[in-house]
C-alpha cells in the first residue's frame, strides 16, 4: 500500500452538481463581471470589496445554488507571463486552505474568462501543486513492525472544470501524469527502516517487475556481492541482519539503439554511521534511501507511461548497522574497478554503495550517460540549504539540460565544482582513495571527486547530491517538510525533454 495516498485527480468542461467545496478562480480584471454561478453573491458590495482587499473571501449557498455547498473565490492574477514558480505559489495558497477546511473532495473552477490568461501548462501546474502541497506522510496508531497502517489522505479526489484546456499540450501531459510518482515516493520514503529494509526493497522492486513487464529487474544479494567482487557495497552492509543487495532496473523503450541512459541511487535503509556512530540527526536516517527511492520511481514511471527512452538503474541498498561483523576504520577494501579504498570514517559509506553500483552498470550495459542521485553529504546541506541540491559534472551539456529539467520540475539545483584540490584530499599513503577527505572542508566537492573515480571512460556523468531537499530538512513549492521525492519529477522532466 505504498501508494495509497494517491487521490483521484479529473478534468470537466462544466460544472457539476452540489460539490461540497468549490474553489472558484476569478481574475483581477473580470472582477465585475463575476461569473455567472456567483451572481447573487457578488451583487453584494461587502463581499466584493472584501475580495478586492484579501484576494480571498468564503462564500456558502443560498436558494439559488444547486452547485456548492460552500465557494472559496480566489481574486487570480495570473497571466500568460507568469513564471512557473508564481503559478505554483498560487497553487500552494489553494492546497493550504483546502487542508486547513479538510475538504476530501473539492471542484476548482476556472472561470472562461480566465482562457486568455491560463495557459494548460499553468493549468497542468495548478492541479498537480494542489495535490503534491496537500499530500503528508502520516500513519495513525501503527500496529508493530509486520503492518503498515493505511494512510490517511489529505484529498480523496480533485475535479478541475476547465473550458479552454487543451489535454494534449506537452507541458500540461507532463504535470498531471509525474505527481502520482512523487507522491509513491514520499510514501515509500517515510515508511520507517523497521518497514522498509533491504528485503522490502528487493520484494517491491519484485513487484514492479509483475506490476510493469516491460522492466526487467535482476537483484543480486548478500556474499554473492562479495563473489562478484562488489565489496565496498557489501561491507557496508555486513553488520545488519539484512543482507546488501544491488538492484537493477532495465526499461528498453527504445528499440532503435541499445545505448542507455544509467540512473544510480543510494539506497541505506538506515544509517547509523556504523563503527563511527552518529551524534545526531539519527532519527531522520530512514530517509537516507532517498536517492535510491527517487531513481526506482522514476522507472516505474517510465515504464508506465511507455516514454521512448532507454534507462537502466541500478541500486545499492544497504543497511549501516554498528555490529561485531560491521566493517571498521581502517579497513582497506577492494572495489569493482580495482581501486582499494581506505575507510577513514564509516559513516561516509553512501560514496562505497555508489561506487561498487556504478560500476557494475557502467560494465553490465551499454551506458553512454549515467547520473546518480544520493543525500550523501550533510557538507552539500551546508552550502546550498535545505530546498537545493547540489549538481557536479565535467559535462556542461548534461548540466544544462538537468538544470533546465529541475526549473520545470520545482526541484531546484546548484551547480558546485569538481577541483584538483579536492581530488588530491582523497590520497592515501597504502590505498588508492581515503573514503573521506582531510577536513570538512569542501566535503560535498571532495565526495563528488570520490565517485568521479568510478566513472568508466567515455561515459558522461553527472552526481546530484539531494541531502537537503531528499530528506526534507524545509518547506517548499509543492512540498511539506518531511520525505519530498525530490529527483523523481526533475528525472523525469529531464527525459520528457
Amino acid at each position: 500500500n505504498v501508494g495509497d495516498q494517491i487521490p483521484e485527480l479529473k478534468f470537466e468542461k462544466s460544472l457539476p452538481e452540489n460539490s461540497s467545496t468549490l474553489v472558484v478562480l476569478v481574475h483581477n480584471s473580470h472582477l465585475e463581471n463575476h461569473p455567472e454561478l456567483l451572481k447573487h453573491h457578488f451583487s453584494n458590495e461587502h463581499i466584493r470589496n472584501d475580495l478586492k482587499e484579501h484576494k480571498k473571501v468564503t462564500v456558502y449557498a443560498t436558494e439559488h445554488c444547486k452547485h456548492f455547498h460552500r465557494a472559496v473565490v480566489y481574486l487570480c492574477d495570473l497571466d500568460v507571463k507568469s513564471s512557473r514558480e508564481k503559478i505554483a505559489n498560487f497553487a500552494v495558497k489553494i492546497s493550504d486552505d483546502l487542508v486547513a477546511m479538510k475538504a476530501k473532495t473539492a471542484t476548482v473552477y476556472i472561470e472562461p474568462a480566465l482562457k486568455e490568461h491560463l495557459t494548460s501548462e499553468a493549468v497542468g501546474i495548478l492541479a498537480s501543486v494542489v495535490i503534491l502541497r496537500g499530500h503528508k506522510f502520516e500513519r495513525k496508531n501503527p500496529t508493530g513492525d509486520d503492518k503498515i497502517e493505511k494512510p490517511q489522505k489529505a484529498f480523496d479526489s480533485l475535479t478541475f472544470v476547465c473550458e479552454h484546456l487543451n489535454h494534449e499540450d506537452k507541458e500540461f501531459k507532463f504535470h498531471i501524469s509525474t505527481y502520482k510518482y512523487t507522491i509513491f515516493a514520499r510514501e515509500f520514503i517515510g515508511t520507517r527502516a523497521n518497514v522498509a529494509n533491504t528485503t522490502f526493497v528487493a520484494e517491491l522492486a519484485t513487484w514492479a517487475q509483475e506490476a510493469f513487464p516491460s522492466l526487467e529487474v535482476n537483484i543480486i544479494e548478500g556474499e554473492e556481492l562479495a563473489k562478484q567482487g562488489m565489496n565496498l557495497l557489501y561491507n557496508v552492509g555486513r553488520g545488519s541482519e539484512h543482507p546488501a543487495r544491488l538492484i537493477t532496473m532495465k526499461y528498453h523503450g527504445n528499440k532503435s539503439t541499445e545505448e542507455f541512459h544509467g540512473l544510480v541511487g543510494k539506497g541505506i535503509v538506515f544509517d547509523s554511521g556504523g563503527l563511527n556512530i552518529k551524534t545526531m540527526m539519527m532519527d531522520l536516517m530512514y530517509g537516507d534511501k532517498g536517492g535510491c527511492v527517487a531513481v526506482f520511481a522514476t522507472m516505474i514511471a517510465l515504464a508506465d507511461l511507455k516514454l521512448p527512452v532507454n534507462v537502466v538503474a541500478g541500486l545499492g541498498v544497504a543497511e549501516n548497522s554498528a555490529d561485531a561483523r560491521s566493517y571498521r576504520p581502517s579497513d582497506i577494501i577492494r572495489s569493482l574497478n580495482g581501486l582499494t579504498v581506505a575507510i577513514g570514517n564509516t559513516d561516509a559509506e553512501g560514496r562505497l554503495v555508489m561506487a561498487d553500483t556504478m560500476t557494475h552498470i557502467q560494465r553490465n550495459f551499454k551506458v553512454t550517460h549515467l547520473i546518480d542521485v544520493a543525500t550523501l553529504t550533510g557538507a552539500c546541506m551546508v552550502a546550498l540549504g535545505a530546498n537545493t541540491g547540489g549538481l557536479f559534472t565535467m559535462d556542461d551539456e548534461m548540466a544544462s539540460n538537468l538544470l533546465k529539467a529541475s526549473e520545470g520540475a520545482f526541484e531546484d539545483l546548484w551547480r558546485l565544482p569538481i577541483k584538483d584540490e579536492h581530488r588530491e584530499a582523497l590520497k592515501h599513503p597504502v590505498a588508492d582513495l581515503n573514503n573521506i577527505g582531510p577536513s570538512t572542508f569542501g566535503g560535498a566537492c571532495i565526495a563528488a571527486a570520490f565517485l568521479e573515480k568510478f566513472v568508466e571512460k567515455g561515459v558522461k556523468w553527472t552526481h546530484l547530491d539531494i541531502a537537503g531537499p531528499g530528506i526534507g530538512m524545509g518547506d517548499f513549492v509543492g512540498h511539506r517538510k518531511g520525505a519530498t521525492g525530490f529527483g523523481v519529477r526533475l528525472l523525469l522532466k529531464y527525459f520528457h525533454n
